[in-house]
């Protein structure tokens, strides 16, 4: 995997998932800026599978801020036709980093979210004019469940970069392309 920086516009890598002969995938660093957030669509148009990134040093506004976009995701038709959603928390030495801790709140801010668009009509982007470009979240009436509501195979997460800590970013990928 090549080293990370900040960006302000998709950048597509082509990048073995295991180093094997087996064939390699692109993997697409797409930035949670807000003012990007137009090129969503596009890119999960043409995913396999998505690994949606928070930051484990600060998990609860990390949440706050990408609670909106991870509902975008959640909402898009395109995502269930990807073989996978994994949603990873980085850091993972640090105690707030752990995956039933990330999902609850998570599972929280989606809810709030699924609540308030539900209240004001704004479940997505219905008016686009494009048919079938939105999918409801969760079943109506019923608190959120994100692994049954998600609408394609959830995994939940933490890495870092210290020792084996990518393994399972690697496992995800690999698992989706079998």
């Amino acid at each position: 995997m090549r080293p990370s920086s900040l960006s302000i516009h998709a950048d597509g890598t082509p990048d073995a998932t295991d180093g094997s002969s087996k064939g390699s995938v692109t993997v697409t660093d797409f930035p949670g800026h807000e003012r990007l957030r137009g090129g969503l669509r596009g890119e999960l148009a043409t995913s396999t599978a998505v690994i949606f990134m928070l930051d484990g040093t600060d998990l609860s506004s990390q949440v706050r801020l990408g609670g909106e976009m991870l509902y975008d995701i959640l909402t898009d038709s395109s995502i269930e036709r990807c073989k996978g959603l994994a949603i990873g928390c980085s850091k993972a030495d640090l105690k707030v980093a752990k995956p039933d801790r990330v999902r609850a709140a998570l599972t929280k801010e989606l809810e709030q979210l699924r609540t308030t668009r539900w209240s004001i009509g704004m479940q997505g982007e219905e008016d686009t004019g494009r048919p079938n470009s939105f999918i409801p979240l969760g079943r109506q009436g019923q608190p959120l469940d994100l692994v049954v509501d998600c609408p394609c195979p959830l995994t939940v997460f933490t890495c870092s970069v210290k020792g084996e800590g990518l393994n399972a970013v690697r496992d995800f990928i690999a698992g989706c392309f079998e």
